[in-house]
């Protein structure tokens, strides 16, 4: 039990929460519903053009194909958010910017592909994984390169992605958001769950850690502090910039 307490601390540590923004969230449970009319809220005001890339939610039925498909449930929290939202379109060669700090949401069917390309890396996992062991609370994550268990959420277009655990090492909870992939060495945990997770964006969102830049026509989201132009590398430096134990 003590063990789970202090992976818990050290995620809402790794987010950087401010002390009034960890009360707000423990006396009031986020949840996915109104984590996702705040996300929207700040895109009318900021960048309209992202709502138009939300894909209408899918159904209850996608769902149990999906959960089908790889052989476990989801939590309840990603099934709501993807009725809601099925992710992001792909806009071919319009370019529109990740609403995850420039991180984009997958649909479902693009979800199921990631993880399907991550299966075909199984029977290498024990060869390399001791090059990706390691994990972020320690004994939170499995020490592997890849586990059907991880389920990829988003796509940064390089192989990587933030996801969900539903196979967490001894200090992990089920349901906790990671970051996992061909690069990332370490495994993060972000949050507890999606819910925690899409409301702790929405609080970095409005309270103006955000900076557009301009890249020839497109516009690109970026976290603004820390400075980076890689939503998983901030993660990191948020990580190290508080707890100075982990990797």
């Amino acid at each position: 039990m003590q063990s789970n307490i202090a992976a818990s601390v050290a995620r809402r540590i790794a987010f950087g929460l401010t002390q009034c923004q960890k009360k707000v969230m423990e006396n009031n449970k986020p949840t996915v519903e109104e984590a996702w009319q705040r996300l929207k809220n700040w895109c009318k005001q900021y960048l309209p053009e992202l709502l138009d890339s939300l894909n209408p939610g899918t159904t209850a039925c996608e769902l149990d194909e999906f959960e089908a498909a790889i052989g476990q449930r989801l939590p309840i929290d990603v099934r709501e958010s993807y009725l809601i939202h099925n992710g992001q379109k792909d806009e071919g060669d319009l370019y529109v910017t990740g609403l995850l700090f420039g991180i984009p949401i997958l649909p479902l069917s693009e979800a199921l592909k990631e993880w399907q390309n991550w299966r075909e890396l199984d029977s290498i996992n024990d060869e390399v994984k001791e090059e990706f062991a390691f994990s972020a609370p320690d004994g939170a994550v499995r020490l592997d390169y890849t586990h059907p268990g991880w389920i990829p959420l988003t796509f940064d277009g390089g192989g990587n992605h933030i996801g969900i655990d539903l196979a967490p090492d001894r200090n992990g909870v089920v349901g906790q958001v990671i970051i996992f992939g061909c690069d990332e060495h370490t495994k993060y945990v972000v949050a507890d769950s999606w819910a925690d997770f899409l409301n702790h964006v929405a609080f970095e969102l409005e309270a103006g850690n955000f900076c557009i830049d301009q890249e020839g026509e497109d516009k690109i989201l970026n976290i603004k502090d820390p400075p980076s132009q890689h939503y998983h590398d901030a993660i990191a430096t948020i990580y190290r910039k508080n707890n100075h134990t982990l990797p």
